[in-house]
């Protein structure tokens, strides 16, 4: 600093004699610039003062050092840095370099040269400069939709739930969906596993490029959904000879029904949708007994929310299995209700009629459709008697969808391997009736609803044994079950009891929506089956 100071002297007696004075430029500096300075006249050279009428930085008045440290000179001088930084911390001075990054969570203050704390962003002003009205930006968080509508990822803005692909990929993170939706890729080293990116294990990594079947190493890549497992690629040929429309059995179909007329179970085409005259499938089964699963056990529950390290009811149940609705129906014991012995009581009286419909029955693997319906026997039990032998069925016309002609509630995903019998899982739904008293089934409504059993016998007259129908019951719909019995019928307890119990005991651990919050309770029935027919429908 002291050599700055003797230039800058050197730079005042030159310039001394007002406003007419010439600048002096770096080549007239006289090379004794370290002599004595006027003004004080005993000073050493290293320690001269400007004299009162220097020209300085500002305007005449002798400047600090911590500002001569921002005063470009104007020719060349070799500045000594350590000089110029002393007393500073960190940032830029000029050519000098006075310190090295403050580290981590601080940053350099650029005007007083302090390391200081790095301020958290203000997001609520980035987010509003960027438009962004949801999801992350950078660094910040930029707000939830409101309910209803969706973040758009990427773009920060929230859009209505109309678009089927927004409200489809809700929850997902990955996969495409049954109606085309793209929901994403896992990032690399994870794979999609039930629209979820799971870490890749190493029959994940063996089965890349392999549709299905064994790999050598020991790993098992699945099943195909249409056709066979040949060498690793699933080979399906279409089916649609001697069909007018309907499925194809690969995933395609064979054409549509001209002028809005309908395809029926059998592929054909018709008019409009009469059931009495387009018939059913000769596979039929009656459901003859039907129960409560005792717990979350084998042959008593199935997986219900497709995660094995979960089960219910907590300390009865194992292995997965799904069936918290058992200990509610154990305490209803103790208010004189035994909905076994009353749903066993209406299967056998006929109040009670549970049917299934096979319709293209495979027994090698390949995908069919169940139809499920309510009914009632065609003749008295003790004409035919429908619990132990092949009965004739009418269905009720609620269980049919009069202008598709389809049936409300089906399963198109039913398999049956090893003479086991699987359908249904996430997405589908149907009603089935539980007894509270004899002859009087209460509705209930299952979601993620699944069947499986063990097949016996030979077609068209196979038979289901230690067979399971699972689902999700939300507590709002049972509820309104119980509302929608008549009033005159006579209940163990009153209707108003019998809500109350029910809200107090029923503890939801099924999410049936994927917002992420449990909303219906998981259930099981045990049942088992034998051969009938279906002949129309009530009138």
């Amino acid at each position: 600093m002291r050599k700055i100071l003797v230039v800058l002297a050197a730079i005042a007696l030159a310039s001394c004699g007002g406003a007419g004075a010439e600048k002096v430029s770096g080549d007239d500096v006289p090379e004794d610039v370290g002599g004595e300075v006027p003004g004080d006249d005993t000073a050493e050279p290293d320690e001269a003062e400007l004299p009162d009428d220097a020209i300085t930085p500002d305007g005449g008045k002798e400047v600090a050092d911590e500002d001569m440290r921002e005063w470009e000179l104007p020719w060349d001088v070799q500045v000594d840095c350590e000089d110029v930084c002393t007393g500073l911390k960190c940032g830029l001075v000029g050519e000098c370099d006075c310190g090295p990054d403050c580290g981590p969570e601080m940053t350099c203050d650029e005007s007083s040269h302090e390391c200081v704390p790095v301020e958290d962003p203000d997001c609520e002003k980035i987010c509003a400069d960027a438009a962004k009205e949801c999801g992350e930006y950078g660094e910040c968080w930029c707000g939830e939709c409101a309910e209803g509508s969706s973040c758009v990822d990427g773009v920060g803005v929230c859009v209505p739930n109309t678009d089927p692909c927004v409200a489809g990929c809700d929850g997902k993170e990955c996969g495409v969906t049954d109606i085309g939706c793209d929901c994403g890729e896992c990032d690399d080293g994870a794979g999609c596993e039930d629209f979820k990116c799971v870490p890749m294990d190493m029959c994940n990594v063996s089965c890349i490029g392999i549709e299905c079947g064994p790999t050598p190493d020991g790993c098992d890549c699945g099943q195909c959904t249409f056709g066979e497992c040949v060498g690793g690629t699933c080979v399906c040929e279409p089916q649609c000879t001697g069909k007018e429309c309907g499925p194809d059995g690969c995933g395609g179909d064979c054409g549509a029904c001209p002028n809005g007329g309908v395809c029926a179970w059998n592929s054909k085409c018709y008019a409009k949708c009469d059931p009495n005259l387009i018939g059913f499938s000769e596979v039929v089964q009656k459901i003859v007994a039907l129960s409560t699963g005792e717990g979350g056990h084998p042959g008593q529950a199935l997986d219900v929310d497709g995660d094995a390290g979960t089960c219910a009811p907590a300390g009865d149940c194992e292995a997965g299995l799904d069936n918290q609705m058992s200990s509610l129906f154990d305490q209803m014991g103790g208010f004189g209700i035994d909905i076994d012995a009353t749903m066993l009581e209406s299967c056998e009286s006929g109040a009670l009629v549970m049917l299934m419909e096979m319709i293209s029955l495979s027994m090698n693997g390949s995908p069919f459709t169940l139809n499920m319906f309510m009914g009632a026997p065609q003749a008295p039990k003790n004409t035919c008697d429908f619990q132990t032998t092949k009965c004739n069925y009418l269905v009720s016309p609620d269980s049919i969808d009069g202008e598709s002609c389809k049936p409300v509630f089906w399963f198109d995903n039913a398999t049956i391997v090893n003479n086991y019998l699987n359908a249904g899982g996430k997405g589908y739904q149907f009603t089935m009736m539980l007894s509270l008293i004899p002859s009087v089934p209460l509705k209930v409504w299952l979601y993620n609803a699944k069947i499986a059993g063990v097949v016996g016998g030979n077609l068209p007259g196979i038979d289901i044994s230690e067979g399971i129908i699972a689902g999700a019951i939300p507590k709002d719909k049972l509820l309104q079950g119980i509302d929608e019995i008549p009033d005159e019928v006579p209940l163990p307890i009153g209707k108003d009891m019998l809500k109350m119990l029910l809200d107090m005991s029923i503890q939801n651990d099924i999410d049936t929506d994927g917002d992420g919050e449990n909303d219906s309770a998981s259930t099981a029935m045990a049942f088992d089956s034998i051969a009938g027919s279906i002949t129309g429908v009530l009138p």
